[in-house]
């Protein structure tokens, strides 16, 4: 951002602002968190309804699906968001930052999504807690802290596992949605697109939910892509 936007480049955020710029620092800035969600003056009620769903959660994961329609999630209002940015760059070139906050906790996803990868048909995990025997102190501390937030939450590994499946559908489905968007507006081919994470998640891997101690394959091992 410090140096593109100097040179004439049109700067956006839409979503989570894990750069910790100011508002200022962009052109175009629609901040999401995990539990808060971007609005615009009009915005429906259901907006600030899933804000509030989302942290009753409490970081953990809803075994239900979520009471919102796809559109209502951060991921589909994060792309809107993005799509109106490139709407407005007109010929200036652009550095736009799509960040979506999910897959993470609070796990949950709306239907179709909840439905889409069944608890029975999810693939087996890593290790059960079983193995945390031989993990050292850290990673029975980690299990011991959330078995006391969330008692029994690993006898539902599955249907979490599944969640996040149905999450990571639901962002992927968006992504093509912003792709097709930049294809239609003749943007892709002039278009350095990197795709990246910043953390992997157990996902019940351990007995284990969200990230925190040790280094394993989940947690570190995180896609980057380039395409441009």
């Amino acid at each position: 951002f410090d140096v593109l936007r100097p040179m004439g480049y049109r700067i956006g955020l839409a979503g989570k602002n894990d750069s910790h710029l100011r508002e200022r620092s962009f052109d175009f800035f629609r901040p999401y968190s995990h539990t808060d969600g971007w609005k615009p003056a009009n915005a429906p009620p259901e907006f600030a309804a899933i804000d509030t769903w989302l942290a009753r959660l409490h970081s953990h994961a809803s075994l239900e699906p979520a009471p919102f329609s796809p559109e209502v999630q951060y991921p589909y209002r994060i792309v809107s968001d993005a799509i109106e940015f490139l709407g407005e760059a007109g010929p200036r070139p652009f550095l736009l930052w799509v960040s979506i906050p999910e897959p993470h906790p609070p796990y949950q996803a709306s239907k179709p999504y909840f439905d889409l990868f069944p608890p029975e048909s999810v693939p087996n995990r890593a290790a059960g807690p079983e193995a945390l025997a031989g993990k050292g102190f850290k990673w029975r501390w980690m299990r011991d802290a959330l078995e006391a937030t969330h008692p029994g939450y690993d006898r539902q590994w599955r249907r979490i596992k599944s969640v996040y499946l149905g999450s990571l559908r639901m962002i992927d489905d968006q992504i093509g949605r912003l792709m097709a968007h930049l294809r239609a507006q003749n943007l892709l081919e002039n278009t350095i697109i990197v795709f990246v994470a910043d953390h992997g998640d157990y996902v019940t891997d351990y007995g284990l939910l969200r990230k925190g101690v040790g280094l394993p394959e989940a947690l570190v091992r995180v896609p980057m892509i380039w395409s441009g």
